[in-house]
């Protein structure tokens, strides 16, 4: 049979063939509402000799271990075999990560580093002690329960070039005041620049975790 030209019939009026009728499926043929929720997070760590440091504090927020994962940071909750968060905010891979302990507001503090030498200080704004680390606790099946959305909230308070190389270590030391220790750090970090440099780390915005 020839193709048909413009003067033709369209093919849907030939002979033989009719119009293809559809109808809307039954409703027990229809794809069900599905919600997705997140499961896991798996996230490697950089091959950095200081990208990965273990918060020793004993107290709610602490037991944590923070990563550099590519360009973020990942916290790890050892307890559950889980990642809680991933902090986005380097423009580089990072190359080290440190927490701050602070007796006042415990695993509330973070500061990390990137191969493009700028440095970023973080802070977890909800309260450890009312929003427990999910990752510890398990359902009746044994799974890991889910992670409450509202909890391990980090937020960048600080983020400097603090060198012209890769940042290489990162360490905040108390200071003292007639004896006392203050609200300040003195915050130091070395580069692949040969630079070595001190800050002034000002805690004091974060108040205490209400009981």
């Amino acid at each position: 049979m020839s193709s048909p030209t413009a003067s033709s019939p369209s093919w849907r009026s030939l002979p033989g063939l009719a119009p293809l009728k559809t109808r809307r499926p039954s409703a027990h043929l229809r794809r069900p509402e599905t919600a997705a929720e997140l499961e896991y997070v798996s996230v490697g760590c950089n091959r950095s000799v200081h990208g990965l440091d273990w918060n020793h504090e004993d107290a709610p927020g602490g037991g944590l271990v923070a990563y550099g994962a590519h360009t973020a940071v990942a916290v790890y909750d050892p307890a559950g075999a889980r990642v809680l968060r991933t902090l986005p905010g380097h423009d580089a891979p990072v190359t080290v990560v440190r927490w701050i302990p602070d007796a006042h507001a415990p695993g509330r503090w973070l500061v990390s580093g990137d191969a493009a030498g700028a440095v970023i200080v973080w802070h977890r704004t909800d309260n450890p002690a009312r929003s427990p680390d999910a990752g510890s606790v398990a359902d009746a099946d044994g799974r890991a329960a889910r992670l409450d959305p509202e909890s391990h909230r980090w937020r960048v308070v600080a983020k400097l070039k603090a060198h012209d190389g890769p940042v290489l270590d990162a360490r905040a030391e108390h200071t003292f005041a007639q004896g006392e220790p203050t609200s300040s750090r003195l915050l130091v970090t070395a580069s692949q620049d040969c630079l070595v440099r001190l800050w002034r780390l000002d805690l004091a915005p974060a108040p205490a975790p209400a009981p």
